[in-house]
């Protein structure tokens, strides 16, 4: 009898009914039976209950991550963090299979990093295992999100602030990217694209500070990364040179955050000035005047705003 229901003309709803109020099935044994008869797999959303507990199920039964996400959301699930916990809940645990489901159901693709690290330090309790650059390299693996993408995403999360992504989870997270990425590279090719391996090793943090200045990272918080990575500025303008920050940037953001080095500066060009009218050398003095006013200008400025 059961066999026959669809033949019979029971839609999926009248099959359940029956089957839970008749037969006693559970969950499980309702979805094997609803597959089994045939019904379209969007059908299963129909059969009542909740996302939470069909997720578990289905992955008992071998449904595949995408079919699990695409029925949660049928179900009402926001494509947010909550369908991230319920499809690792449901016994998904690699980060990069969640990514990739969450894209395949429109979860909007810069909002991605941020959901999956605001539940690893919530609902999932992932802090320590779901990183900035453990999520950078788990969304690269398992989407087609490009580098720029992602970097807009990273940067997108900063600034929605709440502590979900820190200034420097920015940089390590595209950082593991870019090591993935030459990981990778090393594996298919065998070593045989040395060349190419050396160039990017070589150009180290300049590839990160790259991605991030073309997803749109203001060139103040660049600065900001990298003096908290301990550098001096003139390490400083040298990467975001390298990044593609243009002078004018370059310089206001130079004194916005390194505005006590570039005073100390300053003093020494002037004190340095005076030995040089000394010796006759008129060009020299008059090129660091014009950059003495020019920091004072700035100096000024800074004092008045601040």
């Amino acid at each position: 009898m059961i066999s026959e229901l669809r033949n019979l003309g029971f839609d999926v709803l009248q099959t359940n009914i029956l089957l839970r109020n008749n037969n006693n099935y559970s969950l499980k044994d309702i979805v094997r039976t609803v597959r089994d008869l045939g019904y379209p797999l969007k059908d299963l959303s129909r059969i009542g209950g909740h996302a939470q507990a069909i997720g578990p199920v289905m992955y008992e039964l071998g449904y595949t991550i995408n079919d699990t996400a695409l029925i949660m959301t049928l179900m009402n699930t926001p494509k947010s963090g909550r369908l991230i916990v319920y499809l690792y809940e449901a016994g998904w645990r690699n980060p990069a299979d969640i990514a990739q489901a969450s894209i395949y159901v429109g979860m909007p693709r810069l909002q991605l990093f941020r959901e999956m690290r605001k539940v690893a330090l919530t609902d999932l309790g992932l802090k320590n295992v779901w990183t900035p650059p453990a999520l950078g390299r788990a969304i690269a693996d398992g989407t087609d999100l490009t580098m720029i993408e992602l970097s807009q995403s990273v940067i997108k999360a900063y600034e929605m602030k709440g502590g979900i992504v820190l200034r420097m989870d920015m940089f390590t997270a595209i950082e593991g990217v870019k090591d993935y990425a030459i990981e990778g590279l090393r594996k298919e090719t065998g070593g045989a694209a040395g060349d190419v391996l050396g160039i990017l090793t070589s150009m180290g943090d300049s590839v990160v500070f790259m991605a991030l200045h073309d997803g749109g990272l203001h060139e103040k918080e660049a600065a900001r990364i990298m003096k908290q990575k301990g550098w001096d500025w003139i390490a400083t303008t040298i990467q975001l040179e390298q990044a593609g920050y243009s002078s004018g940037e370059i310089w206001d953001a130079l004194w916005d955050i390194y505005h006590n080095e570039m005073g100390l500066l300053i003093l020494n060009a002037m004190s340095f000035a005076m030995p040089l009218a000394e010796l006759g050398l008129a060009p020299q003095l008059s090129m660091i005047e014009s950059a003495a006013k020019t920091a004072f200008t700035k100096s000024i400025t800074y004092a008045v705003m601040h």
